[in-house]
């Protein structure tokens, strides 16, 4: 059965009142090791950009801008930059996502996380 299945077996349980102390602690558990996760993920990249920012004394935000602009050319380490910074993005929309925040905002944690 597909993790979307699961998922959405899951949610109907909780819908019918079926949640047990067992269950919300497991989903709690499984929510922070995914952050763990993406944060780890995250901290790899971002070590892997300060590098080029250094190498090429230019800020990722700035290389992406100028890099889809075409000014910089076609440099490997740019194509190789730009993916690093492409996959930084959506691991923090992901981070966004498990601790509740939508992409704009700065919602309080809720207590799943910090449990």
């Amino acid at each position: 059965m597909a993790i979307s299945q699961n998922i959405k077996i899951l949610e109907k349980y909780i819908e019918a009142d079926g949640v047990d102390s067992f269950t919300e602690q497991a989903i709690k558990k499984l929510i922070r090791h995914s952050l763990q996760k993406e944060q780890r993920d995250l901290q790899e990249l971002t070590d892997e950009l300060k590098a080029f920012e250094e190498k090429y004394n230019m800020q990722s935000e700035e290389f992406h801008e100028r890099f889809h602009y075409g000014v910089l050319g076609d440099d490997e380490d740019f194509f190789v930059w730009d993916a690093k910074f492409e996959m930084s993005k959506e691991i923090r929309k992901r981070i966004r996502i498990l601790i509740g925040e939508r992409e704009n905002d700065n919602v309080p944690k809720p207590s799943i996380i910090h449990e």
